[in-house]
């Protein structure tokens, strides 16, 4: 199985601050799909190595507060139809905001 690289935000600046906790989320194959589509431009992003059979990945909490931006801009596009009603998409970037959220 291996694994499968996933491009996820780095805040410029962010080096002198106070080391951030990583937390742990797994993703399904379509939400790791989806996340991969958001983050077109690689050059912004470090690699990150996801475990192919848990889809599990390590996260700090500002790259949480990125990705969760990127979704919301996502969601306003592409996640409803002309009644204004969530598509499937929607469906899946509503549900990766919530979990992408930190207490």
């Amino acid at each position: 199985m291996g694994t499968m690289i996933l491009f996820i935000p780095q805040l410029k600046g962010a080096k002198n601050m106070v080391p951030e906790t990583d937390y742990p989320f797994v993703f399904s194959a379509e939400e790791l799909k989806l996340l991969r589509a958001i983050a077109t431009d690689a050059s912004a992003f470090p690699t990150v190595f996801v475990n192919r059979v848990s889809g599990e990945i390590f996260l700090t909490r500002p790259q949480t507060l990125v990705l969760g931006d990127r979704l919301t801009l996502r969601l306003a596009e592409f996640g409803f139809d002309e009644k204004y009603e969530l598509t499937e998409e929607g469906k899946l970037i509503e549900g990766l905001i919530d979990k992408l959220w930190l207490p």
